[in-house]
């Protein structure tokens, strides 16, 4: 039989930090510092007690008189958050070279707020006349209550200003925008999705953003690049526009099936010039006085991909040579008259409608109506 499992709420579990039985988490910097005077004491003497065979390090730290500090409260010098002062005072406002005026120094919100809060702290905290001067947490608490909030921002404060007493380079930087890292950050990824595109466009396919989301769901590309989850086509258009791609009509080159060629150009008047001898017909039938039935041969084409020519291109792509048509085509031809309709035979009731699929890989016919 397994054993129920426990769940402890958070204030039990501050109770237990509190009793030593759970140590709780501390900066690197902090568990450094708090192992290097652990260390230096000399072990206390050893008890028969087997619950203290090995002591907690609150048990440590009362065996050599004191408690567990809170090292974001131990305080600074006076003369080190002095000298901070004035450097951060210097960052928020530099003179220009003439001594007249400031520059603007042009920081986003959340930088000079941050660093506002920190000269406040370090403000009260070395001013000479003020309630909370010389006391670290109080003046942390006073500049954070200044700026509209509390204890944690305090706390962001006092950890932000001796990031800043440390080196003078730490600045607050702003988050916004970077929680969500893009995929393209990874060198090798980008590559190959850059050659996968290359190949897409050399066979005539063109590129599409579904393209992209299925090479990045492909199980080979997430197990070798640590891929956690799928990404939408709008995320693959952001892709394609930052790999330098935009959409728009096919690139068109020279025609590579004969188009206006010097043979289809007399087919054409010749076609031409039989049609006028035909009407001519027509009007004289008509000036017979005879009841006459036109039947128009109706011929419609229709391609496998009718009025999508747009696609994704590299904004460094040549032209290509074209292809003429939109895809596999499929015509219909059928006869028609304003009278009778479509044509039927008049005694099996058969129609008149071919459906043909022109080309050179046509099975039937030869891709030609005769």
């Amino acid at each position: 039989m397994s054993s129920p499992s426990v769940q402890l709420s958070p204030d039990h579990l501050g109770n237990l930090e509190e009793e030593g039985f759970i140590e709780p988490d501390l900066d690197p910097a902090e568990e450094v510092l708090e192992n290097f005077i652990l260390e230096s004491v000399p072990p206390s003497e050893p008890s028969m007690n087997t619950t203290q065979a090995c002591p907690s390090k609150k048990q440590k730290w009362a065996d050599i008189g004191g408690k567990k500090p809170d090292w974001l409260s131990l305080p600074p010098s006076i003369d080190e958050a002095a000298k901070a002062l004035i450097d951060i005072e210097t960052a928020l406002q530099p003179r220009w070279r003439t001594g007249a005026g400031f520059k603007d120094l042009k920081l986003n919100y959340f930088t000079w707020s941050h660093m506002e809060g920190m000269r406040a702290l370090l403000a009260l905290y070395t001013a000479v006349d003020s309630h909370s001067g010389g006391k670290w947490v109080d003046s942390s608490m006073t500049a954070a209550i200044a700026i509209g909030h509390g204890k944690y921002c305090a706390r962001t404060l006092r950890v932000m200003s001796r990031q800043y007493m440390q080196d003078r380079a730490i600045l607050p930087f702003n988050p916004f925008g970077d929680w969500n890292e893009t995929l393209l950050v990874n060198e090798d990824l980008c590559q190959e999705l850059n050659l996968h595109l290359q190949q897409l466009y050399t066979t005539d396919k063109g590129i599409t953003s579904s393209q992209v989301v299925e090479f990045l769901s492909r199980p080979d590309i997430i197990q070798k690049h640590g891929i956690t989850k799928q990404i939408s086509k709008s995320t693959a258009i952001h892709y394609l526009h930052v790999m330098g791609y935009h959409f728009s009509w096919t690139l068109t080159g020279q025609y590579v099936d004969g188009h206006e060629c010097d043979d289809l150009w007399k087919c054409t008047h010749i076609f031409d010039k039989d049609r006028n001898d035909i009407t001519d017909q027509i009007e004289s039938l008509l000036a017979s006085g005879k009841h006459v039935v036109l039947w128009y041969h109706d011929e419609s084409i229709f391609y496998a991909h009718d009025c999508r020519r747009k696609a994704w291109y590299h904004k460094d792509a040549k032209a290509k040579p074209y292809r003429k048509g939109e895809g596999v085509s499929l015509m219909v031809a059928d006869f028609v008259s304003a009278d009778y309709g479509w044509l039927v035979g008049p005694k099996s009731g058969q129609s008149a409608c071919v459906l043909l699929e022109p080309g050179k890989n046509c099975t039937c016919c030869n891709g030609y109506l005769t």
